[in-house]
């Protein structure tokens, strides 16, 4: 719409000025953005979506303009231009401490009708599980549990993915993480009941255990009740051979072996190199573990 294209020229313009506090914007570059935030034509609609990628760059400029004029329309209670206007912010999410005070309300009651966000859906749950992560936003413990379970399967699954790629490292910063933040998170935020499990989930929670360097054990621990039988289970030993976890921790590795694998015959390839290579390191780190029934 032109008032779309007005707000992304009025942005380009932003964007070279700079600018470090409001005053420092022209007066009519002021005015046009303004007009954008409070304009009630339905090209104005559109206008807001394109504001609302640069939210806590206004909230930080203009604490006052933002609160007035564009926060007011990410409440789904209040506006209908909600998930638009969601839409718009989700494409390039941005989220400081002082806006986390005042969006995380809104933020929150977006996940009963996350699906209703389309392609932007999986960014709302990547924003959580971000936040989930950080010092300086706090989210009370049964507010992110319910705002998981209220979520979709995909959803849930796009913050596993997310917390088990930041654990992924070469160093102890997933043992770090682990012992800092996602052993809480587990053990306290995620969803337990069954309804809540799935493949995706499991597979992904495999993965940050694994990536957990010294915490393995106890990352196992923290996940075992997540995880499902599976035949696929090529990328599972690929990482237990990355990582050396079955020569470091062989009770552990083959504890998570015994948590994945199914009954002999569902697809699990006993004889395969892979499989092979895994329990003779387990066999050789703790020889007790050669005839261990599992």
């Amino acid at each position: 719409s032109p008032a779309g294209q007005l707000a992304e020229a009025v942005l380009v313009k932003l964007s070279e000025l700079t600018p470090t506090k409001y005053d420092d914007i022209p007066a009519d570059v002021r005015a046009r953005l303004e007009s954008l935030l409070t304009g009630q034509e339905p090209g104005h609609r559109w206008a807001r979506v394109m504001l609302a990628k640069s939210l806590a760059w206004l909230h930080r400029l203009n604490p006052d303009l933002a609160k007035s004029a564009l926060l007011p329309k990410f409440d789904r209670a209040r506006s209908d231009e909600a998930i638009i206007i969601w839409q718009g912010f989700l494409y390039n999410a941005q989220v400081t401490p002082d806006l986390w005070q005042i969006i995380a309300p809104m933020f929150l009651n977006m996940f009963p009708v996350s699906q209703q966000l389309g392609q932007s859906e999986e960014n709302l749950y990547a924003v959580l599980a971000w936040i989930l992560l950080q010092d300086g936003f706090p989210l009370e413990p049964l507010d992110a549990k319910q705002a998981l379970t209220e979520g979709t399967p995909k959803g849930r699954a796009r913050v596993a993915w997310y917390w088990a790629v930041q654990v992924d490292s070469d160093t102890e910063y997933g043992a770090s993480l682990f012992r800092e933040r996602l052993k809480f998170l587990l053990e306290s935020v995620w969803p337990i009941e069954r309804e809540f499990r799935d493949e995706s989930i499991s597979k992904s929670f495999t993965h940050l255990a694994l990536c957990c360097g010294s915490e393995f054990p106890n990352a196992l621990d923290a996940v075992q009740g997540f995880l499902i039988k599976t035949d696929q289970l090529h990328e599972v030993l690929y990482y237990c051979e990355k990582k050396g976890v079955a020569k470091r921790f062989p009770a552990a590795t083959l504890k998570l072996l015994d948590a994945l694998i199914g009954e002999v015959g569902e697809g699990v390839t006993w004889a395969s190199r892979e499989m092979r290579s895994i329990l003779t390191q387990i066999s050789l780190a703790a020889p007790q573990l050669a005839n261990d029934a599992r």
